[in-house]
């Protein structure tokens, strides 16, 4: 059996944001951080992802991938300090791959400046867009969704290609459904989230390994089977543990808030 830890949401946030945040695409995200939702919801998210990881480091995997959303606004103290957080992993000796969400690309500035790269250098981060990753005997798609965007209130990830023949599990920050089966939302979701939707619908069984939304949910269409792994910053402080063997992919749902894991199937 092959297993595979994948985390995602951490988003570390430096409270309160600095002031310039106030005044340029920052704002919404600052607005939430002071006097909206996250204010007090991830207020925690540093002890939450120390507890995940020591979950993961008592009983190590084969691999870990983290999922993005490190940061809050792509701060480099909050991506060094989600760094921090996660450098344990490292030092299990095996394979951790990281993407990049979409507030690791909070600003153009952020993403031009490869600072989520410079934080994560020590993990194996995607090169281009698509990426194959090893773990002992089976391979694992990895796939770049972020990118900078211009308005307050778009979220939207890349207009993605992905390549004809795909692995059977594929890692990406967005996800493709809603708990409910329907698409995610226009200005939340991939660019071209629909026409991805129908291409793995309609191809090969594919397993879509996803954060980005903040609940853990399994939900199928087609031969698309996504595994949404939930936040780790958040109150309910989901991660979700792969288990590979042959052709059956299980999945076991953690919180670090509590001691002992719930299976979800």
């Amino acid at each position: 059996m092959i297993r595979i830890a994948h985390l995602t949401d951490l988003h570390i946030s430096a409270q309160p944001p600095h002031w310039t945040a106030f005044f340029d695409r920052r704002l919404s995200g600052a607005l939430n951080l002071t006097v909206g939702k996250r204010r007090n919801a991830y207020r925690s998210s540093r002890q939450r992802g120390e507890r995940a990881v020591a979950q993961i480091v008592a009983d190590p995997p084969d691999a870990v991938v983290f999922g993005g959303d490190a940061s809050s606004l792509a701060e480099r103290a909050e991506l060094a300090g989600a760094a921090e957080i996660l450098a344990p992993l490292l030092d299990l000796g095996i394979p951790c791959f990281a993407l990049p969400g979409n507030h690791d690309r909070y600003t153009h500035r952020a993403q031009a400046q490869r600072r989520f790269e410079e934080a994560f250098k020590d993990w194996q981060c995607i090169a281009g867009e698509f990426q194959l990753g090893n773990v002992g005997s089976i391979s694992i798609g990895l796939v770049d969704t972020a990118q900078a965007n211009r308005m307050l209130w778009d979220s939207r990830g890349r207009q993605i290609t992905l390549p004809q023949e795909l692995p059977p599990i594929v890692f990406s920050h967005y996800a493709l459904l809603l708990p409910n089966g329907e698409p995610d939302r226009h200005w939340h979701g991939l660019r071209n989230g629909q026409e991805v939707i129908q291409r793995l619908a309609d191809s090969q069984p594919v397993v879509w390994c996803s954060g980005h939304i903040h609940h853990s949910f399994e939900v199928s269409k087609g031969n698309l089977r996504q595994l949404s792994a939930g936040s780790i910053g958040s109150p309910a402080a989901n991660w979700q543990m792969l288990e590979i063997q042959g052709s059956s992919i299980e999945r076991r749902v953690f919180s670090a808030r509590e001691s002992e894991p719930t299976n979800k199937r």
